[in-house]
């Protein structure tokens, strides 16, 4: 996400016209101010070449405007009516316009090396996307989302989440995200339908989860659910019992 007042959300998104196939496109609108015509060029060309995709989303950047000077009271409305950020290479910033800026809630980036510049851009890029996750999580066998936090005596913190498809189990690789960060990797140690302790859950069904090792969890964080590499799902659970959707 973009540093300071912009937010993931306010970024425009291309759905309409999509192909069989394509991606729906967010877009990261920029306005670029260097010092002379060439860096701003540079960087421009730069700029709009990167591009960034997970699964679901594909993002890439749009430059409203690129040329030399300072950065001026224009730029600043162009980047607030737009939703911008502004790019400045070694571009002379006035305190009435850093002021102005303020006032208009615009950010104001300054770089001085343009390879800088690039990577702060692929960093907001990595932020929408989510994170691949790694082969060692194993496959993905169900989603979740955290809905609420319980407070189980010795159990410690249970978070009670609705599973939006797929299944649970007990034993399971657990990937936690929270927005686009991802807040926890272990494994799942308990996990409960209603007050009964259980070893698995399917969709669409809710469940509580809790961690040993972790009691962070907040409502609105996603739980990716991976079945290990080792995993033997013949195996069966000497007294257990599994909630079916």
């Amino acid at each position: 996400i973009l540093s300071g007042s912009r937010s993931s959300q306010d970024r425009e998104l291309f759905l309409g016209g999509l192909k069989e196939g394509e991606l729906p496109t967010k877009l990261i609108d920029v306005v670029i101010k260097a010092d002379v015509q060439g860096s701003a060029e540079a960087l421009n060309s730069a700029l709009t070449e990167l591009q960034a995709a997970d699964d679901k989303l594909s993002v890439r950047t749009r430059v409203l405007r690129s040329g030399a000077g300072a950065i001026t009271n224009e730029d600043i409305m162009l980047a607030s009516v737009s939703n911008a950020v502004i790019y400045g290479f070694n571009a002379l910033v006035t305190q009435q316009t850093r002021e102005e800026a303020d006032r208009q809630n615009v950010e104001i980036r300054e770089f001085s090396i343009v390879y800088d510049a690039i990577d702060d851009v692929k960093a907001s890029m990595a932020a929408l996307i989510r994170p691949p996750p790694s082969k060692q999580l194993g496959t993905l066998c169900g989603t979740l989302d955290v809905k609420q936090i319980f407070k189980i005596g010795a159990v410690g913190k249970v978070a009670g989440c609705a599973i939006l498809d797929g299944f649970v189990r007990v034993g399971n690789n657990i990937r936690i995200l929270r927005g686009n960060l991802i807040v926890y990797e272990g494994r799942l140690q308990s996990l409960r339908s209603v007050k009964e302790a259980v070893d698995q859950v399917d969709a669409p069904n809710d469940c509580g989860i809790s961690f040993n090792d972790f009691q962070g969890m907040e409502p609105e964080d996603r739980v990716e659910a991976y079945t290990p590499r080792d995993d033997n799902s013949d195996v069966s659970y000497g007294g257990s019992k599994t909630v079916e959707g």
